[in-house]
């Protein structure tokens, strides 16, 4: 049996509250979303990767498919209705560091296409371990999605464009009020702002400051694909790269620094000759969790209070699924 239909205040607008509204709204919801124009939205600057196989370990992703399947549907019926192509395909290119790198690479199965011989890619890249060709991948261009969207609950009469204040809400066991409205529950999709929330602040928190910046080459030479080793970079549409990232923990701000640059570049530099100029900067805060998964559900004493936050890097392939799951709550 359908559960009931319900009225909803979502607080944020970035990729998880924007697709947490969406995933709602499509199943007859009734939602409003307060959000202050994305200020300190790290989904705003987020690079929007997916891979199926990431970090120093070369692991995959787990329930890479099933995520997947869930961020195609969403993503596909979001394009269908605004009239946009959000997320583009590109095939990754992982650059090998070491021998052993080489070793584990060999015992990887899944999504893992070729793996080519140093050279393969000629002077493009400097490959003296070879590299892994991966499927499956590609990014989402996160400022045309998340701005299309808002105009789109803007459209709607979906969304507020201002600071939420907590003192604002008034709870009762059987609703929530806001301003003149009666809901029937609050979600909070506030990203680092949630160690703000005086219902949420002590949650296990592990928030990672990333800088990312927007570059050109000096020489166009690299392959069409995804490249990355401990840096990354990404070719866009209008032959610029979105090269990145840092992790800070000690410094939790948006602010760009000269050795967040630095350190990008430096790793851009260790398997890609060419020459990088820096076109722009950009800061934002990652939302993670100490046990690196999302936190998504009721507040256990107060149930008309929730919560969907702490999806990281991975949150434009994870929330859609998750956003599947509060719907049916």
């Amino acid at each position: 049996m359908q559960p009931p239909l319900k009225f909803y205040l979502i607080v944020g607008q970035g990729i998880a509250g924007s697709i947490l509204a969406w995933s709602l709204m499509k199943a007859g919801h009734r939602v409003i979303i307060v959000d202050e124009d994305h200020r300190e939205s790290s989904s705003m600057i987020s690079a929007g990767i997916v891979n199926p196989i990431t970090g120093q370990r070369l692991a995959v992703t787990p329930q890479f498919d099933l995520f997947f399947a869930y961020a195609n549907k969403t993503y596909s019926e979001i394009s269908a209705e605004l009239g946009r192509k959000f997320f583009v395909p590109k095939p990754i290119i992982r650059v090998l560091r070491s021998q052993d790198e080489l070793e584990r690479s060999r015992g990887i199965t899944s999504y893992v296409t070729a793996v080519h011989p140093p050279g393969h890619y000629g002077a493009g890249l400097i490959d003296p371990f070879g590299s892994l060709a991966i499927s499956q991948g590609g990014y989402f261009q996160t400022q045309l999605l998340l701005t299309a969207l808002k105009k789109y609950f803007t459209d709607k009469a979906m969304l507020i464009s201002e600071h939420f204040l907590y003192d604002d809400l008034l709870l009762s066991e059987e609703e929530v009020k806001w301003r003149s409205q009666v809901f029937d529950a609050v979600i909070f999709c506030e990203g680092f702002a949630a160690r703000q929330n005086p219902w949420f602040k002590n949650l296990p928190y592990n928030f990672v400051k990333g800088e990312l910046l927007k570059i050109s080459f000096d020489s166009p030479s690299l392959p069409d694909a995804i490249l990355c080793q401990q840096q990354w970079c990404i070719p866009a549409l209008d032959g610029t790269y979105l090269a990145g990232s840092t992790y800070d923990r000690d410094h939790i701000d948006t602010v760009v620094t000269a050795e967040g640059q630095a350190a990008i570049l430096k790793g851009l530099n260790d398997f890609i000759p060419a020459k990088a100029r820096v076109l722009e900067r950009y800061a934002g805060v990652r939302p993670v969790m100490l046990n690196q998964k999302p936190v998504v559900g009721m507040h256990p004493s107060i149930p008309r209070l929730g919560i969907f936050n702490g999806f990281g890097s991975k949150g434009f392939l994870w929330v859609p699924y998750y956003a599947e799951l509060v719907r049916n709550f």
